[in-house]
């Protein structure tokens, strides 16, 4: 029988369900509105049955719950995972925070604003789990702006752009991100003049922001001279531009070439490169003759340093998928692998499995 509580909550959540029907419908998306007392009442049996400690039903009624109240999800996720259940603990990390959690890290966000153009990033990011809520006094694009103005490096300003454009997209102010990219560019172009390779890198990736609508008078894409910034501080060893010099090279043998040496050297993106590579050799693509074996020990490079998606694909191998080789050893280690880099208890891993 379930207790007052539980019975006050589970009726808040019927009220729930029919508004959040309604706003679906309304909204052409899909919300079970045909069987919502099938849903309320497998949600109520695994939240009972999460309350009467068989911990496995937890996590299936945090899932649940989330539709309906962030609250009950919280506790359904924490009651599980502090009984060891791990499949509870992987869902509470997807929530999103309690209010009291957020208040938390908008003040530690906050604080590192007055400093760094990263806390004020954070803030602004917040706003998608809440923070205007509780953020009355300033706007998202307020912390945005923020953020540029506080980093002198022009930094601030060029990550402003990006990660506004990210969250808002074709609803994004154009002129508001030109003036950041304009403003990022005298800092970064002086310190690239200083041989500052990282600015360099900085400086193309300005020289090359994809706007997606926006006022073009103060400011002109230029991925020749982007390309140029790369290249040289690819020669001087910045790994993120020889990088950048892979993606947006349109010679197969320049891009070849640094994928070699890439994936040769321990760098931040060692792994990509890798990946990279072994795809290509696996399987023949952009001008790269089919050699498995050498893409197969690239994949497993990759895999090794943390691409999840690379130990996928070396499993397939070893399954059999690209050639006669089969090794159900190998197989098994790189699936263990790669759901050790997603978690065990993601839907990516499970997916995995069951597919080999």
């Amino acid at each position: 029988m379930f207790s007052t509580r539980l019975l006050v909550q589970t009726t808040a959540m019927r009220v729930a369900f029919w508004v959040w029907a309604g706003l679906a419908a309304w909204s052409g998306r899909p919300a079970h509105a045909d069987r919502p007392d099938k849903l309320i009442a497998e949600l109520e049996r695994e939240v009972s049955l999460c309350k009467a400690d068989d911990v496995r039903h937890c996590a299936p009624a945090a899932r649940l719950a989330k539709i309906f109240s962030k609250e009950l999800a919280h506790a359904m996720a924490d009651r599980g995972c502090a009984a060891g259940n791990q499949e509870s603990c992987a869902v509470r990390s997807e929530l999103p925070p309690t209010a009291a959690e957020l208040r938390v890290q908008l003040d530690r966000a906050r604080a590192l604003c007055q400093s760094e153009a990263e806390g004020c990033l954070r803030v602004a990011a917040l706003y998608q789990q809440g923070a205007a809520e509780i953020l009355k006094d300033a706007t998202e694009e307020e912390w945005f702006d923020k953020a540029c103005r506080v980093d002198p490096t022009g930094e601030g300003c060029l990550d402003a752009a990006k990660q506004y454009v990210q969250t808002f997209g074709r609803r994004m102010d154009g002129p508001l991100v030109i003036k950041w990219i304009v403003s990022a560019m005298a800092p970064l172009n002086a310190a690239c003049d200083r041989d500052d390779q990282a600015a360099c890198y900085r400086l193309g990736a300005a020289l090359d922001f994809p706007l997606v609508a926006a006022d073009h008078t103060q400011f002109r894409p230029d991925q020749p001279r982007a390309m140029a910034l790369w290249r040289k501080a690819c020669k001087s060893g910045h790994a993120r531009s020889c990088q950048k010099t892979i993606l947006h090279t349109t010679n197969q043998a320049e891009g070849l070439s640094l994928l070699i040496q890439e994936c040769a050297r321990d760098s931040v993106v060692t792994g990509w490169t890798c990946e990279q590579l072994g795809l290509r050799r696996v399987l023949g693509k952009l001008e790269t003759p089919v050699d498995i074996s050498a893409g197969l020990g690239n994949l497993e490079r990759a895999c090794a340093v943390g691409e999840p998606d690379a130990c996928l694909t070396a499993a397939d191998i070893h399954g059999g998928k690209y050639d006669r080789r089969h090794d159900r050893k190998k197989q098994q280690r790189l699936l263990d692998r790669m759901c050790s880099l997603v978690g065990p208890m993601s839907e990516r891993c499970a997916a995995a499995k069951t597919r080999h």
